[in-house]
């Protein structure tokens, strides 16, 4: 695996019971984190996407989700 220097990982641990918590409470809290989530998902995906076509793809074979966007 590589590491890129200016690349800065980031992490972040919560606790998955507490977070539910306000969630059972009002339902918008849920979907409001739901779609942050997936939004964090969907970007690392992507740039992921495009980092594996960079490094093994021939060139110009694929273009990353512009539409998704």
């Amino acid at each position: 695996m590589r590491t890129l220097p200016n690349d800065p990982v980031r992490a972040l641990e919560i606790d998955a019971t507490a977070a539910r918590e306000p969630s059972k409470e009002d339902a918008a809290v849920g979907g409001a984190a739901s779609i942050a989530v997936a939004a964090v998902l969907a970007q690392r995906l992507s740039s992921a996407r495009t980092r594996i076509l960079g490094l093994f793809a021939p060139h110009g074979s694929g273009q990353p989700f512009a539409h998704a966007r």
